[in-house]
Formats: C-alpha cells, sequence, structure tokens
C-alpha cells in the first residue's frame, strides 16, 4: 500500500514539475499553467511587492523573501534534521542486525526486514520521514529560482556589484565566498 502511495506522490511531483519547461518565457498575471499561476508567478509578486517596500531595491526584495520562504520551509528542515539524527543513533544497531542476519537466504532476508521495522518501531523511526519534507521543499525552492529568473523588472536592476540581467558569475567572487562561510 505505501508503495502505491509513494508512486502517486512521484506522479504528481512529476506533473508539477513539468511546468517548469516555460524557462524563457518571463512570468506574467497572464501566464497559463498550475506551476505559472500557483507557484511562480505569487513569487515573483511577492519579490516585486517587496522590493517596492524597499525603494525599487530588488536585492533587498529577493533576500527579503529568501528569508521569508526559509522561515516558512523551517519547521520542515527541523524535522528532517531530527530524523537524521535519529537515523544515525540507530546505526550501530542497524549494524548489528546486519551482521546478525548475513545471509543471503530469502527466509534471514526477511527476518532482516522483520527485524529493522521493529527497531524503527521501537525508536520511532521513519526512514522515508527524511525524504518526504524535501519533496515539500523542492517545488518551493525551484519555483523562487523561476520566480527571479523570469520576472522582467529585475532584470532591468543592480544590487551592489551586480547588475541583476546579466547571468555572469560574480566577478569578486565574494558571493561564492560569503555562501561558503555562511554553509560553514
Amino acid at each position: 500500500m505505501k508503495k502505491r502511495q509513494v508512486a502517486w506522490l512521484f506522479l504528481l511531483l512529476a506533473i508539477v514539475l513539468a511546468g517548469c519547461s516555460e524557462i524563457n518565457q518571463p512570468i506574467t498575471a497572464e501566464s497559463k499553467g498550475f506551476w505559472n499561476e500557483y507557484i511562480v508567478y505569487p513569487l515573483s509578486w511577492l519579490i516585486t511587492y517587496m522590493s517596492e517596500l524597499f525603494g525599487s531595491n530588488y536585492g533587498l526584495g529577493i533576500i527579503v523573501v529568501t528569508i521569508l520562504i526559509r522561515l516558512a520551509i523551517l519547521p520542515l528542515m527541523i524535522q528532517q534534521t531530527r530524523n537524521s539524527k535519529a537515523m544515525q543513533a540507530i546505526q550501530p544497531e542497524l549494524q548489528k542486525l546486519r551482521e546478525k542476519y548475513s545471509s543471503k537466504d530469502a527466509q534471514t532476508q526477511q527476518k532482516l526486514q522483520q527485524e529493522t521495522m521493529l527497531l524503527f518501531q521501537k525508536h520511532g523511526v521513519n526512514p522515508l520521514a527524511g525524504c518526504l519534507p524535501l519533496f515539500i521543499q523542492m517545488p518551493i525552492l525551484i519555483g523562487f529560482y523561476h520566480a527571479i529568473m523570469r520576472t522582467e523588472e529585475i532584470a532591468r536592476h543592480n544590487f551592489l556589484w551586480f547588475d541583476l540581467g546579466e547571468k555572469k558569475k560574480d566577478p569578486f567572487y565574494i558571493l561564492p565566498l560569503v555562501a561558503g562561510v555562511t554553509t560553514f
């Protein structure tokens, strides 16, 4: 039953992300399709709105919307991190089970699966719980990228040393360094 639900989830995700093919067309209120109408255009509008609040500074608008999006998906990220730590905590027990049932015959493998599921239940760990929040975050972050790329107003402005309409790299390599430091 769960395999069927996961298959439907992947199918739904593929349908939603199929709208990503209109990458070269500007986003407007008249853009058609689920992806454009419900994900990309609202994010584009939010960036534009925030930018207008900061005196048409699209760089600050993008930064503020980025922070808002990160705050909105923070509970998913926390859940994903907690589940990842719980999985790491039971790794020694999982390794012991694998050693105990190291035989390759089907009956032993079935017993290993049963013991593994009991271990997951005992510790309240779901091995798929670390991946599912990612499937919610992906369309939001990809839609945000599309909103930035396809909003024509952004392409006509500058922010700090960046020409936001240019697709060239940072000439001073400051942004990659800042990204690396903040990620660390």
